[in-house]
């Protein structure tokens, strides 16, 4: 599902990824079976978990997050074009972006493809007015 996203969101990238020989077992693996523990600082990787368990779907915001963490570093990867450098780059991501802005870019790629999670809640339903035997003679109600 992850290099189908990947394909999805950024499709040069992942073309030219593919086309050096870097397929997402080699990095993308680690990061969600571990849940990016070995990728991230303790305080960052319990904010992303935060995310993750406040989120309804869960690990689906993780493929996110870790499209995102390649996205973020785009332009690195495909300057350098390289198996060796890439590879390593994506095996040892550590604190090359910060994970706000990770974060935030995770966010906007997810709420475009779920925008029902992101709507803005909806109004409450007016209160409806007070029963008649609780209200005064000039229609002020009594507290």
């Amino acid at each position: 599902r992850f290099a189908g996203l990947l394909a999805a969101k950024a499709p040069p990238l992942a073309a030219a990824l593919d086309n050096i020989r870097v397929a997402p077992t080699f990095y993308a693996f680690r990061w969600i079976s571990l849940l990016m523990t070995q990728e991230l600082d303790l305080p960052d990787v319990l904010r992303l978990w935060d995310s993750l368990l406040a989120d309804e779907r869960r690990f689906d915001f993780l493929l996110y997050f870790c499209v995102a963490m390649v996205l973020c570093i785009r332009e690195e990867l495909l300057e350098h074009g390289d198996f060796s450098y890439s590879v390593k780059a994506l095996q040892h991501y550590e604190s090359r972006v910060p994970l706000h802005t990770l974060l935030e870019r995770a966010h906007a790629l997810y709420a475009a493809d779920h925008p029902q999670l992101y709507a803005p809640p909806a109004a409450p339903p007016p209160r409806p007015p007070p029963p008649p035997d609780r209200m005064s003679s000039n229609g002020a109600a009594y507290l």
